[in-house]
């Protein structure tokens, strides 16, 4: 009798113990739980078909919604570094913020849920080769336009047809389009094509 008090019951040696059992099914729980989403909060709602580091993603978006989306932002002022829109207040004063050429660029592609680098010189390795006689609206142009980097690019903006691009210049200026003539046709490096 007193040996049977001391053995347990062979059921219980081998079975899982509830509370463990419980905490692996809030676990998995949990894991499923963040994974949703974050899956979900990282699909684009206006997918496009683009093209970035040689990868292609579907999408529903074309150059004539970028081109405009961008033009909400014409006549907003330029700053160097900057990646938001320019803040300005009831009587149309300047506060802060704005948009230097490559943030400009990728806040516009951003808006349709394409993740473009930061600089005019991670832009450049992104999307499709595309020469001056090819470009569609919503491709990127880049230009040569700093005189103290030559043969590098230092200048972005977004094609918008009729040999026009929309781009965010330089201090003092604002976002504007500006024809692919003149100084920006000799400035003309390399068209980019990061939508499908």
């Amino acid at each position: 009798m007193i040996g049977d008090y001391m053995r347990k019951p062979y059921y219980k040696q081998n079975s899982i113990n509830p509370w463990f059992l419980t905490l692996i099914l809030i676990f998995i729980f949990i894991i499923y739980m963040i994974f949703t989403i974050f899956s979900n909060s990282k699909t684009p709602l206006n997918k496009a078909k683009y093209i970035t580091n040689g990868q292609q993603y579907s999408s529903l978006i074309n150059g004539n919604d970028l081109k405009a989306y961008s033009d909400t932002f014409l006549g907003m002022h330029y700053l160097w570094g900057g990646t938001t829109p320019a803040i300005s207040d009831t009587f149309g004063k300047y506060m802060s913020g704005g948009f230097d050429c490559s943030g400009f660029v990728a806040y516009t592609y951003k808006h349709f849920g394409i993740d473009l680098p930061r600089t005019t010189m991670e832009q450049v390795n992104e999307g499709i080769s595309i020469n001056m006689n090819d470009l569609r609206n919503g491709d990127l142009v880049f230009f040569e336009t700093n005189p103290d980097l030559p043969y590098q690019v230092s200048h972005v903006g977004i094609y918008i047809g009729s040999n026009k691009f929309i781009h965010s210049p330089k201090s003092g200026d604002v976002i504007k389009i500006s024809e692919l003539t003149g100084y920006y046709k000799e400035k003309f490096v390399i068209g980019k094509r990061i939508l499908k």
